[in-house]
């Protein structure tokens, strides 16, 4: 990247910062990765990768200073004509990098520091996809473009982005439900899968004009697309809920929020002793209902591609219409019982009808199960501890009448035909083997028992 220095002192306006002595596994959480490379854990004990893991967020708690001295200078290199801001990362973000040992998927990591960062061509890519998809029509004059033989230079730069502080947390991945076999067919098996992602993180983001740039409003403008972007999500996982700096979006799409209030026994990510609320757990939640309903309208293979346009796919990688974000109102203290959260859920949509299917989903799924811990239980005690859970939607009351509820699915077959219409017939999917751990399948079969206690007069 070049930058449009005044003076060769704007180099060098900081005292150098340390590097990292090469294998030293204390120094930066990239050392404390290559440290044990050469003498792996066996493939398959858990323990040692989770420590190697926890090592290297440790040593990222000695680079106070770097991140200290690379946000100064970050400051100092946009002073001269440039701008700075924060942005904010209310959960996780995760911006891949490289795989590491075991094929452990690592966030991108500084190749001299060692340590996570915000590369400036994401920063300038993200710009420059949120402001063509808003159909912006000066991006290539501000952000240049390289077409073959044909290049124009940019009239912005951006900077490398690092934290403020440290924030390195081991992060899970476990895809409970999958697709196997050539007969397309559902199957529970989980998989969990340790990584790193980077948690609550704060950025310093400096961009700076170049000498082509002629006029300074150029430059709140671009800052305007990265903010936006930024808003929309950077990173991998966005439709889960990662790498979005706040949930409210200015694209292209169709957004609604969802109050609701959840007790649970607890919501757990790489450590069962660690509870915190995720979203990836309300996406995993409106998933299974997706496929519970849609393998009974659909074949098993119309269901797999309608679930992939709308939810997305890793292999082949694609991105879904439908985007999960959640609102949190309260911070819960350590050892709740039970945990108590209270916020909005946000869904967002590229299409008008992909939304209106997702609230149908929403809807169904606070009648008929929870979210994390015990999804499948009501909220009771054993054992002198509470478990299971209990969720609702405000807006949403349980059905007590048939008709109610006899409505509720008409309307949700009608929201998966206008997204996917050609072939719905009720009843087309089954269940599979009693016993065997396979997608459940919510068609023409299935019944809903309303259960009751009376005393007297009065109705519980």
């Amino acid at each position: 990247m070049l930058l449009n220095f005044h003076s060769l002192d704007d180099l060098n306006a900081l005292p150098p910062i340390e590097n990292p002595l090469v294998g030293d596994r204390q120094n930066n959480p990239l050392q404390a990765l290559n440290f044990v490379e050469p003498n792996l854990p066996p493939e398959d004990d858990e323990k040692p990768r989770m420590d190697i893991l926890q090592a290297s967020i440790e040593s990222e708690k000695a680079c106070i200073q770097i991140y200290d001295r690379l946000n100064e200078r970050t400051e100092r290199l946009a002073g001269k004509g440039g701008l700075t801001f924060k942005a904010q990362f209310p959960w996780r973000l995760r911006v891949g990098g490289t795989r590491g040992f075991r094929e452990l998927l690592l966030p991108v990591l500084h190749p001299v520091f060692g340590i996570p960062y915000l590369p400036a061509s994401s920063l300038k890519g993200a710009a420059r996809a949120w402001a063509k998809h808003n159909e912006v029509e000066n991006v290539s004059d501000l952000l240049g473009f390289l077409d073959g033989k044909i290049a124009k230079a940019a009239q912005i730069e951006f900077l490398d982005a690092f934290p403020t502080k440290p924030c390195l947390s081991v992060d899970m991945a476990n895809n409970l439900w999958r697709w196997e076999g050539d007969r397309d067919r559902i199957r529970y098996q989980s998989e969990p899968h340790p990584l790193l992602s980077l948690e609550k993180p704060e950025f310093l983001i400096g961009i700076v004009p170049t000498n082509r740039c002629q006029n300074p409003d150029d430059l709140k403008t671009v800052k305007t697309w990265l903010e936006n972007a930024l808003t929309a999500g950077i990173g991998s996982r966005v439709s889960a809920g990662y790498g979005r700096s706040s949930i409210i979006s200015t694209s292209k799409s169709f957004i609604s929020r969802h109050q609701f209030s959840l007790f649970t026994q607890g919501m757990h990510g790489a450590f069962k002793n660690v509870v915190e609320f995720r979203p990836t757990a309300v996406r995993g939640m409106l998933r299974y209902w997706f496929r519970a309903v849609a393998l009974g309208l659909y074949s098993p293979q119309e269901c797999k591609q309608l679930e992939k346009r709308l939810f997305g796919s890793i292999e082949p990688a694609t991105e879904g219409s439908i985007r999960i974000a959640v609102e949190l109102n309260n911070n819960q203290p350590p050892n709740c019982n039970p945990w108590v959260y209270e916020g909005a859920i946000v869904l967002e949509a590229k299409y008008s009808d992909d939304l209106k299917l997702a609230q149908y989903l929403l809807k169904l799924a606070s009648h008929f199960g929870g979210i994390g811990q015990g999804a499948r239980r009501p909220l009771h005690w054993n054992n002198g501890r509470l478990r299971g859970c209990h969720w609702e939607l405000t807006e949403y009351i349980l059905p007590a009448q048939k008709q109610d509820w006899r409505q509720l699915f008409d309307g949700i077959v009608d929201a998966f035909e206008r997204v996917n219409g050609q072939s719905a017939r009720v009843g087309a999917g089954e269940p599979g083997t009693p016993g065997d751990r396979t997608q459940d399948v919510l068609n023409k079969n299935a019944r809903i028992y309303w259960l009751s206690r009376t005393y007297g007069d009065n109705f519980i």
